[in-house]
């Protein structure tokens, strides 16, 4: 027979006459709330740990295994982005080897210039 709440009332109602209205009301607190059927027993509660424990252990190598692969990508990134840097690099001092040479290329004729003049002046006066 299925307890519902119409039968729990009754069953109330009843022991209030019999014995007593305290007496009854502890004796309804120790009834659960719904069938027995419905009761989770310490062996229910066990067999739900395994599960779960083993749902855990079964994530934790999955979230493991997932570190693992961003770990090995990022470095293939920063190994990638080293060579890019060290690319930069030597671009930058041809670029600078190559500026410096054009600079020197015009300020050295021009100093030459300038001190063969002020030769030239002191040798006129």
């Amino acid at each position: 027979m299925a307890v519902d709440e119409r039968t729990r009332l009754a069953l109330a109602r009843k022991l209030d006459a019999v014995l007593g209205t305290d007496d009854a009301s502890t004796l309804m607190e120790y009834l659960p709330p719904v069938g027995w059927a419905a009761i989770a027993t310490k062996q229910d509660l066990a067999a739900l740990e395994q599960s779960l424990r083993g749902e855990i252990v079964g994530l934790r190598g999955e979230v493991r295994g997932e570190i693992a692969e961003l770990r090995g990508e990022m470095h293939r990134e920063i190994g990638g982005l080293r060579g890019e840097i060290g690319g930069l690099r030597v671009e930058l001092a041809d670029a600078l080897r190559a500026q410096t040479n054009r600079i020197l290329g015009w300020v050295v004729p021009t100093m030459l210039a300038g001190v063969g003049i002020a030769v030239a002046a002191t040798n006129l006066g």
